[in-house]
C-alpha cells in the first residue's frame, strides 16, 4: 500500500482547502515551520483509514476546524495493484465514498468502509498495525503499549514468517481448535454461555425447570393462604350487614345536604345585592361626571373672554417694534460688507509674508533630514555587525535555560544521594575513647560518619561491625548515587556541546551576548526614532522638502508695511466685522422674536375666539347655568345615600356565605359520606364474589394435586442441573488447555521473535554498532547489550530511545514488505532528539527502507533535511491550495 495524495478542508486550522500532492511512493518529505499544519495532516491521514465517517468519538471531533464546519478528508492510495481514492466527511455532513480510479462504480457509506478495511487489512489483517508504523508527534520515543490490536497483528505477522521458514504452525492450529470448541459453548470475552449453543440451551432448560418448580411450590403455598382468606372474608361480610352502622351513615348524609342548601341560597342573595350596588355606583358616577364637566366649561368660558381683551391691547405695540428692527438691520448689513472687504486685502498681504517664512523653515528642515540620514546609515552598519556576532554565539536563552536546569537537577540528585546515605553516630563512654576504628583509622572522639559504600567498624577486643549503604543493593535505575553521576555526565556533555567550561562561564558569555543584544535594540530604537516610517520614507521626505523649497523660488517682494502693523490693522478690522456680526445676530434675533410674538398673539386670539364660540353653543345662558349646578349637587347626595344602603344589604348576605375552607370541607364531607355508603355496598358485593371464588379455588386445588406436582418437578430440575454441570466441567477443561498452550507460546517467544530481531540487528548496525537486542512478550524492545553490559531501554538517553523505537518500526515495516503486505511508514516530527551524526544515519536508513515500502516524513527540521538529505533519493513535497469540486 502507498499514499499518493492527501487533501483536506475545514480540518484543524485549515479553514480552506489544502492538498499534499506528488507523493512518489518512496521517501517523501514535507518540511516546514511549526504550526504549518503537519500534525493536522497526519491526523487527517490516520482518520481516513482508521475512523469511520459515522463516528462521534474524540478522534472525529478533534478534526473540526476552529471556525466550525464539516471536516473533509480525501486520500489517493495504491492497494492491490490499483489506484483508489477514499473521501470522508465527518460530524454535521457524515459521508464516505471509495472510488477505483482505474474504473468501476463508487462505493458509499458502510460499503465503502468495509471495502477500505479489506484493502488496508490485506492477507495479514494489517489494520491493527497502523498504530505501530504511523507515528504521532511526541509518540516516537517508544512503541505503543497496551494495544491488543497491534500485538495481535504482529503475532499473526510473525507466525506467518515462522510458518514459511519451518513449514509448521501446529501449535497455532491446536489453539484455534481449542478456541473453536470454546466458541461453540461460551462467549470469547467473558466465557459466558453463548446464545443458541448447547451449553446455553442446557442452562435455559435448567432455569425453566427451576422456575416451574418454584411456581408449583408457590401454588401449594397459595392453597393454604386461600383457606385463611375465606375465613377472614366471611367475618368481614357479617360486620358490613350491621343495621346501626347503616342508620348512622344515612343521618350524616342528610345533615350535610341541608347545610349545603342554606349556603347556596345565601350565595344567590349576595349575587343579586352585588348587581344592585353596581347599578347605583354607575348612576352616581355618571351624574358626578356631568356635574364636573359643566363647572369646568363655565370657568373656561370666563377665562377666554378675559384673554381676548388682553390680546387686543398688546397687538398694536408689537407691530411698531417689528418695523423699527427691520430698518436697523439694513444699516448694519451695509457697514458689515465694507469691513469684510478691508479684512480680505490685509489677509492677502499677511499670506505673502507667511510663504516667505515657510521657505526659510524648509531650508532648516532639509539640514536636519540630512543629519538623520547620516545617523541611520551608521546605526544600520553596526546592527549588521552585532547580528553576525550573536548568530555565532551558541549560548542563547534556551541553551542557558537548559544548562541551568541540568545544573539544578545535578545538585538535587547529588543532595538526594547524600541524604540517602545512612548516618552512623559514635558516642564513647567515659575512658573508652579510641577503642573503635573506621577503615583502619582510630576514632578518637564521638561524632557522625556517612558511608558511601560498605563501612567497617572495628571494636578493639570485640570484633567488626559492617554497615552497607542502601545504594549498594539498589538497581541502577533506583540508585540515587548512580542517578547523580549520570546527571553530572549529562551536564558535562552539554557544557562540551556549548564549548564552555562551567555554568559561570556560560553565564558570563550569555551576559556579553545580552549586552550586544541590548546595544542592537538601542540602535534599532535609534533607527526607528530617526526614521519611524522607514529609511525610504525618510529619503523621500528629504526629496519632497527640496522640491517644495524650489517651488518658493518664484515668490514676489514682501509688502513694505511691517507684519505686526498688518496684524494689528487686520485684528481691528476683524473686530469691527465681529461687532457688526454680533449686532446683526442680536438684531435678527430680536426681529425674529418680535415677529414670533406678533404671530403668537394673532394665533391666540383666533384660537380663543374659536374655543369660546364652541363653549357658547353647548352652555346654557349664564343665569340658568348658575342655578343648574346646585340642583345637580342635591341629586348627587340622594344617589350616594341609596348606594350606601345597598352596600349594607350586600354585607349581610356575604356574612351568611361560608368561607372557602369551610365550603371545601363541607364538599369533602359530602363526598366521603356518599362514598362510604357506596363502598359498603360494593364491599358487600365484592366479598360475596370473593367467598365464592375462594371456595371454587379450594375445590380445584384438591382436584389438581399440587403437592404431587412439586415432587415431580423437583426430579426434572435435578436432571437439568446435572447436564449444566457437565458443560461447565468441559468449559473449565478447555480453558485450562488454552492457558497451557498460551504459556507454551510464551516459552517459544524468544525463538519466534528471531525474524524481527534479525532485521532489527541489521538496521541498527550503522546507528548502534555492536549492540544486540531483546524483545519481550508485548513485542517491544526490553533490553540492549553493548560492550558486555546489558541495559534496560529506560536507562538510555531520550535520543537513543527514539532512534531505537524507529528502528523497531522499520524492522516490522520491512517484515511486512517481505511478506508482500507493505504499509507506508508515516512519521510526524520524529528524530527531534537526534544529534547530527545519528540524524544523518537515520535518514540513510529511511531512504534505504523506502526501496521496500513507502516512507512519509513530516518534519520541522527543514535546515537539517537540506544539509543531510540532499544526496539521498528523497522527494520534497509542499502544500498547495485545493478546492473540493462539490
Amino acid at each position: 500500500m502507498k499514499l499518493r495524495a492527501v487533501r483536506l478542508s475545514e480540518v484543524g486550522h485549515f479553514g480552506t482547502g489544502v492538498a499534499l500532492e506528488g507523493l512518489s511512493g518512496g521517501f517523501d518529505v514535507l518540511a516546514g515551520p511549526n504550526e504549518m499544519g503537519k500534525s493536522t495532516i497526519f491526523r487527517a491521514i490516520e482518520a481516513a483509514f482508521k475512523v469511520r465517517h459515522t463516528s462521534g468519538a474524540k478522534d472525529a471531533c478533534d478534526l473540526a476546524a476552529m471556525q466550525g464546519g464539516a471536516p473533509l478528508v480525501e486520500v489517493d492510495f495504491e492497494a492491490d495493484g490499483r489506484l483508489w481514492r477514499i473521501r470522508k466527511r465527518y460530524l454535521a455532513q457524515k459521508s464516505a465514498e471509495l472510488v477505483d480510479l482505474g474504473g468501476g462504480p463508487p462505493l458509499r457509506g458502510a460499503d465503502a468502509e468495509t471495502k477500505l478495511a479489506r484493502l488496508v487489512g490485506g492477507r495479514l489483517d494489517r489494520t491493527g498495525l497502523l498504530g505501530l508504523i504511523w507515528v504521532r508527534q511526541r509518540m516516537s520515543v517508544e512503541l505503543p503499549e497496551g494495544e491488543p490490536e497491534i500485538t495481535k497483528g504482529l503475532g499473526r505477522l510473525i507466525e506467518d514468517e515462522i510458518a514459511d521458514a519451518a513449514g509448521g504452525g501446529a501449535a497455532r492450529r491446536v489453539r484455534e481448535a481449542v478456541a473453536l470448541a470454546l466458541e461453540k459453548l461460551v462467549t470469547k470475552a467473558t466465557y459466558k454461555p453463548s446464545a443458541g449453543k448447547p451449553y446455553k440451551i442446557a442452562v435455559d432448560a435448567r432455569d425453566r425447570a427451576k422456575a416451574e418448580l418454584e411456581s408449583a411450590r408457590a401454588a401449594a403455598d397459595q392453597a393454604a393462604k386461600r383457606l385463611s382468606d375465606l375465613e377472614s372474608a366471611r367475618a368481614r361480610a357479617e360486620a358490613l350487614r350491621s343495621p346501626e352502622a347503616a342508620n348512622a351513615r344515612a343521618d350524616m348524609l342528610t345533615r350535610l345536604t341541608q347545610r349545603r342548601g342554606a349556603i347556596a341560597r345565601a350565595e344567590e342573595e349576595f349575587r343579586l345585592a352585588t348587581q344592585v350596588v353596581a347599578e347605583r355606583e354607575a348612576r352616581l358616577e355618571n351624574l358626578r361626571s356631568r356635574h364636573e364637566r359643566l363647572a369646568s366649561d363655565i370657568a373656561e368660558a370666563a377665562k377666554l373672554r378675559a384673554l381676548l381683551l388682553a390680546c387686543a391691547k398688546v397687538q398694536s405695540q408689537v407691530s411698531a417694534d417689528v418695523s423699527g428692527l427691520r430698518d436697523a438691520l439694513a444699516g448694519l448689513q451695509t457697514s458689515q460688507l465694507t469691513a469684510r472687504t478691508q479684512a480680505v486685502d490685509l489677509q492677502s498681504q499677511l499670506d505673502l509674508v507667511d510663504r516667505q517664512e515657510r521657505a526659510r523653515r524648509i531650508a532648516h528642515q532639509i539640514e536636519e533630514l540630512v543629519e538623520r540620514l547620516n545617523s541611520v546609515s551608521v546605526s544600520t552598519t553596526r546592527i549588521a555587525a552585532i547580528e553576525a556576532m550573536v548568530a555565532r554565539d551558541p549560548i542563547d536563552d534556551n541553551a542557558l535555560r537548559e544548562l541551568r536546569r541540568s545544573s539544578m537537577d545535578t545538585e538535587r540528585l547529588e543532595a538526594r544521594a547524600v541524604a540517602a546515605l545512612p548516618r552512623v553516630r559514635i558516642d564513647y563512654l567515659p575512658d573508652a575513647e579510641g577503642l573503635i576504628r573506621v577503615a583502619g583509622n582510630v576514632v578518637t572522639r564521638s561524632g557522625e560518619v556517612a558511608p558511601g559504600e560498605a563501612l567497617h567498624l572495628d571494636i578493639e577486643g570485640i570484633g567488626r561491625i559492617t554497615i552497607t549503604a542502601p545504594s549498594a543493593s539498589l538497581e541502577p535505575s533506583d540508585n540515587p548515587v548512580a542517578s547523580a553521576h549520570a546527571s553530572r555526565a549529562k551536564m558535562l556533555a552539554l557544557l562540551a556541546r556549548l564549548n564552555v567550561a562551567d555554568l559561570d562561564a556560560a553565564e558570563r558569555q550569555h551576559a556579553a551576548r545580552t549586552i550586544l543584544v541590548l546595544e542592537r535594540e538601542t540602535l534599532v530604537a535609534r533607527v526607528k526614532a530617526d526614521a519611524p516610517d522607514g529609511v525610504s520614507h525618510l529619503s523621500q521626505k528629504h526629496a519632497d522638502a527640496v522640491a517644495e523649497l524650489a517651488a518658493f523660488a518664484s515668490l514676489g517682494d514682501a509688502p513694505t508695511t511691517p507684519r505686526p502693523e498688518l496684524e494689528t490693522r487686520l485684528l481691528a478690522v476683524r473686530a469691527e466685522v465681529t461687532s457688526f456680526d454680533a449686532r446683526e445676530v442680536v438684531t435678527q434675533a430680536a426681529l425674529l422674536e418680535a415677529s414670533k410674538r406678533e404671530a403668537q398673539i394673532s394665533a391666540e386670539q383666533v384660537s380663543a375666539a374659536a374655543r369660546l364660540a364652541e363653549l357658547e353653543k353647548i352652555l346654557p345662558p349664564p343665569d340658568e347655568a348658575a342655578s343648574r349646578l346646585p340642583s345637580m349637587g342635591a341629586e348627587l347626595v340622594a344617589l350616594d345615600a341609596g348606594l350606601q344602603s345597598a352596600i349594607r344589604d350586600r354585607g349581610v348576605w356575604k356574612a351568611a356565605i361560608a368561607e372557602p375552607a369551610e365550603r371545601a370541607a363541607l364538599e369533602r364531607d359530602l363526598i366521603v359520606a356518599e362514598r362510604a355508603i357506596r363502598e359498603v355496598e360494593q364491599s358487600a358485593q365484592q366479598l360475596a364474589v370473593d367467598i365464592k371464588g375462594l371456595e371454587s379455588a379450594l375445590n380445584r386445588d384438591r382436584c389438581d394435586g399440587v403437592e404431587a406436582s412439586v415432587v415431580e418437578l423437583r426430579e426434572c430440575f435435578d436432571a437439568a442441573e446435572a447436564r449444566v454441570s457437565a458443560f461447565a466441567t468441559e468449559v473449565r477443561e478447555l480453558q485450562l488447555l488454552e492457558t497451557l498452550l498460551h504459556e507454551r507460546e510464551k516459552e517459544r517467544r524468544s525463538t519466534e521473535l528471531a525474524p524481527v530481531v534479525t532485521r532489527l540487528q541489521k538496521l541498527a548496525s550503522s546507528v548502534l554498532p555492536g549492540a544486540t537486542f531483546e524483545l519481550g512478550d508485548t513485542l517491544r524492545v526490553t533490553g540492549i547489550a553493548r560492550g558486555g553490559q546489558t541495559l534496560s531501554t529506560q536507562r538510555l538517553s531520550g535520543g537513543t530511545q527514539e532512534q531505537l523505537a524507529l528502528l523497531v518500526r522499520l524492522a516490522y515495516g520491512q517484515l511486512l514488505a517481505d511478506r508482500q503486505s507493505a504499509l507506508p511508514l508515516v512519521l510526524d516530527d520524529a528524530l527531534v532528539y537526534a544529534d547530527d551524526g545519528r540524524f544523518a544515519a537515520m535518514l540513510e536508513l529511511l531512504a534505504e527502507a523506502s526501496t521496500h515500502h513507502q516512507v512519509v516524513m513530516l518534519t520541522c527540521q527543514a535546515g537539517r533535511i537540506g544539509s543531510f538529505g540532499s544526496k539521498l533519493p528523497m522527494t520534497l513535497v509542499g502544500l498547495t491550495p485545493w478546492r473540493h469540486p462539490d
